[in-house]
Order: structure tokens, then C-alpha cells, then sequence
């Protein structure tokens, strides 16, 4: 063997190296890798979960758009966007339980940095100084609109339900990414994050409130967000996930692709909103997650905080129709589209993850959860 073939071999890289076999149930490869294509989507991790338990994980396609790249398999990374927030969320109830935190709690009195109130909020009548609760934050009602900024246009915005995830950067050399007190207050011509309108008046999706929730889990553990996350993984189960801002090297990584299927400068954006949008996860680790939701225990909580979680909206979208409860969460990234699908009634759950943004990515996302779901049917 050559020096060439020799460096194929070990880098997976090899003309005829075949892709993982597939579980028996899992959705045909030439289906699911056709349906990438169209979308100009290099790859995808799907994960199926049956009665509670993950019935099986698999990869399509490649993790890169590059010639002879590394196939996906159910253990490669992906940047997991805003499914940052129900895993957040998860570790905020867990402190709830040990008593540590309490969800009706005003985070004013938690966080270190002042929350000022944008001038929009004097043309709401109700001008009365709500808190700013965890319990209002999780739900996306804390009154601090997407990133935390606002519109020049005041009034009308009041007439629209405006939202947005977290902030991201490019990964490439000299980026300097805001410390958390930037972020609070503003910097490199970003305004800071403001109080919008009345707490507990409206919901609108907010990567800012997430980022609040960060920092609230800081003050009450005294850590890292990142490592205390790591702690709350292991306890979900989780064997390849992080809220590090960057996955360490042994980790197999995706790379993220952008709508014309190119992959992004440096592979992934950087993500400092980390709650809001960082998470980096295999399939394999959520949709242990997932499987811990519709059973109803793991996950370290107790029965009663995981329904309490799908009543309340607490970090997680819940949708009714033909008499079942479905548990969603959508995540949206420069370079990844992904879901989380759980059916609490039948205890069945889907898990996507892909590495390309693609302009019909809802679409697609919806899809591949849909097959997800009819493969064991």
C-alpha cells in the first residue's frame, strides 16, 4: 500500500469505502440522499424513537461537500442551532428541582448586569414594572424581543410578532467574538439587549431571553455555562455533545453548507449565545433526549417536571391535533437545519439533523421527520 492509499484509509476517504449499513427500518438511503440533493444538502443524521426507547440511528450522505468526504453516520456532530433551547431548558428545570433557582423568580435579582427598557416600552399601556420571570423567559414572554434589539420603526413593530434565535459569527481569523457584558450593553455598533415591551404580555421568540437564562446559570452555580452543561448531558445520557463554543477534535463534525450547498469559512459559525444556539450534538445523544421526554422520566427530572414542561411551554413548542401531543423544536443555523419531534401519547419520536441550510429548509426538515415517523408504521 502507498503512502496515498495508506492516508485514504485512515482518513475514511477512499473511493470504495462503503457507507454505513442501514438499521432495517430506517427510510431507504437512495430516498433520503436524493431528497438532500435537491435541497443542496451534503448530509443528514436521522434518529427514530419507538415507545420510549431509540429504535434505531442513521446517517445519509457526507459530512462534507467535498469529493470523497467522510460519510455521516448516527454518532457525527452537528451544530444543533436553536434545539439549544429545550436542552437548555432541561438543565434550568433540573436546578429548579434541587431548589437551587425557582421559576416565578425576578431574574433581576439574579443577573449582574442592569436590563435597561427600550423608550418603545412608554407607548404600552401598561407602563407597570413587571418581573422578568424564568418561568416568562423559557417561555419566550419575557418582554425582550429575538436578539434583544429593536426596530427603528416603533410603532410598527408593536403590530408584529417579531422573533430571532442568537447571534452568530463568522469563524475565521481576527474574529472577535462580544464578551456576555458586551452583549448585555452592546458593542461594534450592535445595540444592547432592552426590555421591549411588558413582561408576561406577549410571546415572541427570543434568543436574547436564552441568553439571559445563560447567565442565570452561571450566578446560581458559579461555573461555566459550558461546563455545567457537560454535567447535564452526561445525566441525559448524552455521549457526543457540548455547548462548548468549538467541539473538541474527537468529535466527528459535520460541516455546515450554506443555501448553494458551499461550505462555510472555518465549517461552523461561532455561537457565544451558547442556550440560544450552540449546542453541538449527534443524533445518538438526542434522541436519548427525545426518548426521556415521551417516556417521561430520565433526563434526571421527575414525571410530574416533564409534563409540567409541555403544559407551560417551558423550552419546547407543543402542537395538538387528532387527539395527540406533539413536543417540537426547530433549529436554524447559517449552515444547519434540524428538529426534534416527540408524540407523547404514543411515546415515538424523531430526531434531524442536517448540514446545509437550503432555502426550502423547513420543508425539508418537515419531511425527513415525517418519513422518521411512518418507518416503523
Amino acid at each position: 500500500m502507498g503512502i496515498g492509499d495508506w492516508l485514504r484509509s485512515l482518513f475514511n476517504i477512499s473511493d470504495d469505502v462503503p457507507p454505513p449499513l442501514l438499521p432495517p427500518d430506517a427510510p431507504e438511503r437512495e430516498l433520503i440522499e436524493a431528497r438532500l440533493r435537491r435541497s443542496n444538502v451534503p448530509g443528514a443524521a436521522l434518529a427514530r424513537v419507538v415507545d420510549g426507547e431509540v429504535a434505531w440511528v442513521a446517517g445519509y450522505g457526507t459530512t462534507r461537500s467535498r469529493r470523497r468526504a467522510p460519510h455521516v453516520t448516527g454518532d457525527t456532530v452537528f451544530q444543533a442551532a436553536s434545539l439549544s433551547k429545550p436542552v437548555t431548558a432541561l438543565a434550568v428545570m433540573q436546578l429548579v428541582e434541587a431548589d437551587r433557582l425557582a421559576l416565578d423568580t425576578d431574574v433581576r435579582e439574579i443577573v449582574a448586569h442592569p436590563i435597561p427598557e427600550h423608550p418603545i416600552l412608554a407607548l404600552h399601556p401598561d407602563r407597570s414594572r413587571r418581573p422578568i420571570t424564568v418561568r416568562l423567559l423559557l417561555q419566550h414572554r419575557g418582554g425582550i424581543i429575538g436578539r434583544g434589539t429593536t426596530p427603528a420603526d416603533h410603532r410598527t413593530f408593536l403590530d408584529e410578532g417579531r422573533g430571532g434565535g442568537s447571534l452568530r459569527y463568522r469563524r475565521v481569523r481576527g474574529v472577535r467574538l462580544p464578551t456576555l457584558e458586551e452583549s448585555w450593553r452592546g458593542s461594534g455598533g450592535r445595540p444592547g439587549v432592552t426590555v421591549t415591551y411588558p413582561p408576561g404580555t406577549r410571546v415572541s421568540y427570543s434568543g436574547a431571553g436564552y441568553l439571559m437564562l445563560q447567565h442565570v446559570v452561571e450566578q446560581v452555580t458559579g461555573r461555566r455555562f459550558a461546563d455545567h452543561m457537560d454535567d447535564v448531558l452526561s445525566s441525559f445520557g448524552s455521549r457526543a455533545a457540548t455547548f462548548e463554543l468549538e467541539p473538541p477534535d474527537h468529535l466527528p463534525l459535520a460541516r455546515g453548507h450554506d443555501v448553494d450547498g458551499r461550505e462555510l469559512a472555518g465549517g461552523f459559525e461561532l455561537v457565544p449565545w451558547s442556550a440560544a444556539g450552540g449546542l453541538f450534538t449527534s443524533a445518538a445523544s438526542l434522541a436519548e433526549v427525545v426518548a426521556s421526554l415521551v417516556r417521561r422520566d430520565g433526563l434526571a427530572l421527575a414525571p410530574e417536571t416533564i409534563d409540567l414542561m409541555a403544559r407551560e411551554r417551558l423550552g419546547v413548542a407543543v402542537r395538538r391535533t387528532g387527539g395527540q401531543t406533539a413536543i417540537l423544536h426547530g433549529g436554524d443555523n447559517g449552515g444547519y437545519r434540524a428538529s426534534l419531534t416527540g408524540i407523547v401519547e404514543t411515546r415515538a419520536g424523531a430526531v434531524v439533523l442536517t448540514n446545509g441550510r437550503s432555502a426550502d429548509g423547513p420543508d425539508l426538515r418537515r419531511e425527513l421527520a415525517e418519513m422518521v415517523l411512518a418507518s416503523a408504521d
